[in-house]
């Protein structure tokens, strides 16, 4: 398994933005955790913190093409506003 600093996450966010992708952005224990969907020219991604201890973390990053229906539940309970319940599907499902 590869890690990756918020560095190198902050800058693949700034190069996905130019495509105006649907982020989701959940909060972790240091830092944010994101389920960014797939466009027409990028893939989607799903960037996990992985709690190190109390004053450091680290990204798990995983790519993929299409929406599974994992993912397209999350994204039901973001939109209905169940942020607790989204945020727990995502957790828990990768």
């Amino acid at each position: 398994m590869k890690y990756y600093t918020s560095k190198q996450v902050s800058e693949l966010l700034d190069k996905l933005n130019s495509y105006e992708p649907e982020i989701y952005e959940f909060p972790g224990s240091l830092l944010n955790n994101y389920l960014i969907l797939p466009t027409e020219k990028t893939k989607g991604f799903i960037i996990k913190e992985i709690y190190l201890n109390e004053w450091s973390s680290t990204y798990n990053i995983r790519a993929f093409t299409k929406i599974s229906k994992r993912i397209e539940k999350i994204i039901k309970e973001y939109s209905y506003e169940n942020y607790d319940t989204a945020l727990e599907l995502f957790l828990n499902n990768f």
